[in-house]
């Protein structure tokens, strides 16, 4: 039967009703990402209970600023969670000290070019080796572990590796570990050992074998390793 977690307007600890994003942890909390920022439920208490996340952040790491407006969370290597708000990228631990959640914030700083590029985060990934890839309004930030800073890769019309537009939408990685970023001109596949992108796009004389419509919003991948690109507009494609 279907159970209720409702939000109750009087009562601030239970959030927004607006939520946009979910993720269940390790120790069966529900994380929600809303307009209002991160809520956490335990729903094997009775009565179930709600959690503001700045209520519960280590405050060692916790500088004043926790998630607002959540447009993204993706849970990262080693128990870890990537949120992605309108102002920059978190990374929260999900091993609960006594002390709480330990937080750090990621932001674009136009002093520091190797921050990211844009603070209005919209997709993200990270590697088996700890490498992350993190989608923005104004391109593709790649964060390596050991070196700690971001390498940027935008739209250049110059340059055909580079990406088709700078507005990525959606990254997803695919069973044969390829790595593809939607954006607002069509399909971008990452060439594999390299910061190069080939691309796919529709093409009106050929409907039928190519990309159905360049504004591509979701991808996914069935059991037999079909992928599936959902668009704004035009329908599904199959690859």
């Amino acid at each position: 039967k279907l159970e209720r977690y409702p939000y109750f307007p009087d009562d601030t600890t239970r959030g927004t009703g607006n939520i946009s994003r979910m993720i269940v942890d390790q120790n069966d909390l529900i994380w929600f990402g809303t307009s209002e920022g991160i809520f956490i439920l335990n729903h094997n208490t009775s009565p179930p209970t709600y959690t503001r996340l700045e209520d519960v952040v280590e405050k060692s790491s916790y500088n004043g600023s926790t998630p607002q407006i959540i447009t993204y969370m993706y849970p990262g290597n080693d128990n870890k969670l990537w949120v992605g708000t309108r102002d920059g990228l978190y990374r929260i631990g999900l091993e609960q000290r006594v002390s709480g959640y330990p937080i750090v914030r990621f932001s674009h700083d136009e002093n520091n070019p190797s921050s990211l590029n844009h603070n209005q985060i919209l997709s993200a990934y990270e590697s088996p080796s700890g490498d992350l890839w993190v989608g923005t309004r104004s391109g593709v930030n790649y964060h390596h572990k050991s070196m700690q800073k971001f390498d940027h890769v935008t739209a250049n019309p110059s340059d055909p590796g580079s990406l088709i537009h700078s507005n990525v939408m959606k990254m997803f990685k695919d069973s044969d570990e390829n790595l593809w970023v939607a954006s607002y001109g069509g399909l971008n596949l990452k060439v594999k050992d390299s910061h190069s992108f080939q691309h796919y796009t529709h093409d009106p004389a050929a409907k039928s074998t190519t990309l159905c419509y360049n504004y591509v919003m979701i991808i996914n991948e069935d059991y037999r390793g079909n992928l599936w690109f959902g668009t704004n507009g035009g329908g599904v494609s199959r690859l």
